[in-house]
């Protein structure tokens, strides 16, 4: 019995592992909340069938295993729709595994049981500790209730209910925290990840990430043969802001115009800080023409908006701006930045407040 209980262990443990390192490599991947469900659903429901597969045999047409574990998994990170799929999924294995008995109807009532009352319990405004305890309680309670009412008369059965409610909770509190470890290590990998492609203080892709971006995009559209833009943005006398008000009210311009650039580019476009006032745009599939007026309806906007500082003035500020486009301007895709920085450059001579082109 215990080297059963202890494959199962296995099991789960193996199983978080793998969904963990899933969620974290694809967690970035905008997916609709019902598939998500879904898809937890799915998944719990295997990992359900494979811990009644390698349960322990303890009686005719009778097994002791962890799937209640599978059912709480789905009830707290998934929901009403993942309890649903996984249920439904263990509970067609049950029969087709065993037939239909009596051991087999008093497992899938307490399957449905178990699933409707996770459902409630984690459906209340409670910490996720207690929702996994009160989850595995009932569980466990259900559970043995089901094991009396079927074999209590039966041989060993006070040291077999002993092991299950014993092993239940040893099982849980390991599985509990090693799902906590692994989702604080998600945590922590996500965040520094973020970390090392956001700018800190606007939220756009920072240097680094430009660089990567620009290289990727400047291949995939040689290998597709399209057109690729790129502006490269100075916030005119910005110096004078911070020397005047401050760097803290530098900043919330700062963060104010990485808006106005979100706002005024397309939903597509790649924009990042490349380092104190210098912002770029990375226009994919889009012509010199397009990048101008891009660029027109960037300026304008900055020109036309109110910058309200921390003491209440308003300040205005103007942006410079070079264009540089791939085949217009350079048949060269790696030299595109340094052609718009020299649009840039162009806009600063002829006074600022431009858009230059080469």
């Amino acid at each position: 019995m215990i080297k059963e209980l202890f494959i199962n262990l296995s099991i789960l443990i193996s199983s978080i592992s793998l969904f963990t390192q899933w969620k974290k490599e694809y967690d970035h991947i905008k997916i609709n909340p019902y598939t998500k469900k879904l898809i937890i659903g799915v998944l719990n429901g295997i990992l359900g069938v494979g811990l009644i597969y390698f349960g322990c045999p303890v009686y005719t047409n009778s097994i002791i295993d962890f799937r209640n574990m599978a059912i709480i998994i789905a009830a707290i990170y998934g929901g009403g729709l993942s309890i649903y799929v996984c249920s439904i999924m263990i509970v067609f294995f049950r029969i087709a595994y065993f037939g239909v008995n009596i051991s087999s109807v008093y497992g899938v009532i307490l399957i449905i049981v178990s699933g409707s009352a996770n459902w409630v319990i984690c459906n209340k405004k409670l910490r996720l500790w207690q929702k996994w305890a009160y989850c595995t309680s009932f569980n466990t309670v259900a559970a043995s209730i089901a094991l009396i009412i079927n074999y209590y008369n039966a041989a060993e059965f006070k040291s077999i209910l002993a092991m299950y409610i014993m092993s239940s909770i040893i099982v849980s509190s390991i599985t509990y925290k090693y799902l906590e470890y692994c989702f604080s290590s998600n945590r922590l990998y996500v965040k520094l990840v973020k970390e090392s492609s956001q700018d800190f203080l606007t939220g756009l892709n920072n240097l680094r990430q430009f660089n990567i971006m620009m290289k990727r995009l400047a291949s995939n559209a040689l290998d597709k043969e399209e057109r690729l833009s790129l502006l490269v943005i100075d916030v005119d006398h910005f110096k004078h802001i911070n020397d005047t008000y401050g760097h803290a009210n530098g900043d919330i311009v700062l963060k104010e115009m990485a808006n106005i650039f979100v706002n005024s580019s397309r939903s597509f476009d790649v924009i990042s800080r490349n380092g104190g006032e210098e912002f770029t745009v990375i226009l994919l599939d889009c012509d010199r023409e397009s990048a101008i007026r891009i660029g027109e309806k960037i300026r304008k906007n900055v020109e036309q908006y109110r910058f309200i500082l921390s003491d209440e003035n308003e300040v205005c500020l103007t942006v410079s701006i070079g264009v540089a486009s791939f085949p217009e301007s350079t048949k060269d895709i790696k030299r595109l930045y340094e052609l718009a920085d020299n649009a840039l450059y162009k806009s600063k001579r002829d006074g600022r407040n431009k858009v230059s082109y080469i």
